[in-house]
């Protein structure tokens, strides 16, 4: 018997990545950690991270985050290279969503479009602010302007200003992650 043994392995009543009752002690004692997040940001559905379905995926993350029960719930979509990314972002106290960019103070071109398209929408920024970090203390501004809590309306909203400030093709690969908290 001992020969189709591999003692190298874990046994098939351990938990996954745990090879003896070390590790699984040690995993229990990883999740009492304070401090610790309740959740995790997830990728959703892997087929969304091709080309194949563009903006035109949005609304179907749009319409999950509407319908939530969670307290807080958080949708970032970003390009598939990581260059464009916003955050979608609701309270459950709140019937609208919240989206959420990040633009480099340098970048004054992406600035001016940003809020030339919203202000074109007649869309009013409710936070707006330089967050400081590493030796420039002013290096990031935060943008945060409020939407409806139509999934429709969004998902439009968010289309064209991926296809109009961030000039991204319609068809582009988007990578789509949700996140949901107690607040």
């Amino acid at each position: 018997m001992a020969r189709f043994v591999n003692y190298q392995k874990r046994g098939v009543e351990m938990a996954p990545g745990c090879k003896d009752l070390i590790d699984v002690l040690k995993g229990k004692r990883k999740a009492k950690k304070p401090g610790g997040l309740a959740s995790k940001w997830k990728p959703v559905h892997e087929p969304d991270l091709f080309p194949s379905g563009g903006v035109g995926q949005i609304e179907r993350y749009v319409t999950r985050v509407l319908v939530s029960p969670a307290k807080v719930v958080t949708l970032m979509v970003s390009s598939l290279d990581g260059q464009v990314a916003l955050w979608l972002h609701r309270d459950s106290d709140e019937s609208a969503f919240d989206v959420m960019l990040f633009v480099l103070r340098k970048d004054v071109r992406l600035e001016r479009s940003i809020r030339g398209f919203f202000g074109q929408r007649g869309i009013k920024h409710n936070v707006d602010h330089l967050l400081s970090g590493g030796r420039d203390p002013n290096y990031l501004r935060v943008m945060k302007y409020p939407l409806p809590s139509d999934a429709r309306q969004v998902a439009q909203t968010v289309a064209d200003l991926l296809t109009e400030v961030y000039r991204l093709d319609p068809g582009v690969g988007l990578a789509f992650r949700y996140h949901e908290g107690a607040g």
